[in-house]
């Protein structure tokens, strides 16, 4: 499986790196590597992570605020 953004999301995914850039450079690349590991992880198991509104699903991190709220689509 391998992830694919809506532009929407894309838009909010690049303004939040965006941000915390502008606080802290480390803290933007702390940002984009916390993403970027929960990308691999709903690719790896998407049926892991609970059921937030049906069909979509939700994976929460304790390390950065905010939740990949996402759907399964076949390749």
């Amino acid at each position: 499986m391998k992830p694919l953004l809506h532009p929407e999301a894309d838009e909010e995914f690049a303004g939040a790196v965006r941000y915390y850039s502008e606080i802290s450079p480390e803290l933007g690349v702390r940002f984009y590597r916390e993403m970027e590991r929960r990308f691999r992880e709903i690719c790896a198991d998407p049926e892991r992570f609970r059921r937030f509104d049906p069909p979509a699903r939700r994976h929460f991190s304790r390390d950065v605020p905010c939740a990949v709220i996402f759907l399964e689509k076949p390749e």
